[in-house]
């Protein structure tokens, strides 16, 4: 498992939450997943870069 390194903007963050009493249960579910080394998005495939062709994008002028 990785190890999270928390920024002192994080921690002051967290504190304010925990005077406020916000429920954390997601956010420890998030940084659970975040520890395990593998891959966060194991279906989407690389998208080529004719995607403005495929969403109608008009080139850059």
């Amino acid at each position: 498992m990785l190890k999270i390194k928390y920024s002192g903007k994080i921690k002051k963050d967290l504190k304010i939450c925990q005077k406020r009493q916000y429920d954390f249960s997601l956010l420890e579910k998030i940084l659970d997943k975040l520890q395990i080394p593998e891959p966060l998005f194991q279906g989407l495939q690389r998208v080529s870069h004719n995607a403005r062709l495929a969403f109608n994008i008009p080139p850059r002028q």
